[in-house]
This record gives structure tokens, C-alpha cells and sequence, in this order.
């Protein structure tokens, strides 16, 4: 990927960290609700600028359980680590036809 920022949108949501991983679930939910597909970011700032983690197999491990264990319906996002101007991000693509979706019990 170019060293382009990124964009929030209503599809994409920007996380600057795995801290924020409770808000991103409720984002994904949101985003599947409204659109039915969409993309979150993390490791990159709400201003578009990649900040980066440090991102192992068990990171994306961690990260797809926790999609697989507060989403209902289920869904299965593709996660990979994205190298965004030399800074390891996570990139998740999402998508659902099933609607509504809750995350932590909230649609």
C-alpha cells in the first residue's frame, strides 16, 4: 500500500489501537448493520496516519476469536497484518447479510 492516509467513512473505521478493540466490534456491528460490508483499521490514528503494532500470528489469533466470540450473528472477517509506510497495521474486511448484528449485546 502507497504511503496514501486513510479515510474514516462510513465503511472504514480508523483504531489507533487493540485497546480500542470493544469499540471496533460495535463499528464493525454498525457498519454490517447499515452496509452489509465494510473495513477496520488498527494501528493507524483517527487522522488517517499509520502508527503502527507490534502484530504476531497470536495478535491475529486473539483478534478473531474475540470477532467470533461478541458478534452474533457470526461472521468470519479475513485479519491480516498490512505493512503501511514501513508500520505493521491490521487490516480487517468484513462482510454480512444477516442483519441485525450485535456486539457486546448492542446492535
Amino acid at each position: 500500500m502507497s504511503s496514501e492516509l486513510l479515510q474514516e467513512s462510513e465503511t472504514v473505521e480508523l483504531k489507533k489501537s487493540l485497546a480500542e478493540l470493544k469499540e471496533g466490534l460495535i463499528s464493525m456491528v454498525a457498519i454490517l448493520n447499515k452496509h452489509g460490508e465494510g473495513e477496520l483499521w488498527f494501528g493507524v490514528a483517527p487522522s488517517g496516519k499509520p502508527v503502527g503494532l507490534d502484530v504476531t500470528d497470536k495478535t491475529l489469533r486473539d483478534l478473531s476469536q474475540a470477532v467470533g466470540a461478541h458478534i452474533e450473528p457470526r461472521i468470519y472477517p479475513h485479519i491480516r497484518s498490512r505493512d503501511m509506510a514501513g508500520k505493521t497495521c491490521i487490516h480487517v474486511c468484513f462482510e454480512g447479510r444477516d442483519a441485525p448484528y450485535f456486539a457486546h449485546g448492542r446492535a
